[in-house]
């Protein structure tokens, strides 16, 4: 991955339930999430559902 984009500053997930795995978690789209690579932390900031 890091040469197809010509550098080693992409982060890269692994290893995380979510898609097709057993025991996983609904990654919804269009919310903010941020990567903490210096922490390992994956945080959603919004929620994935609409408020009413």
């Amino acid at each position: 991955m890091r040469d197809k984009v010509k550098g080693d500053d992409l982060p890269i997930m692994y290893n995380m339930n979510f898609g097709h795995t057993v025991l996983m978690f609904i990654l919804a789209y269009g919310v903010e999430a941020e990567i903490d690579c210096d922490n390992k932390k994956f945080r959603i900031n919004e929620s994935g559902t609409a408020e009413e």
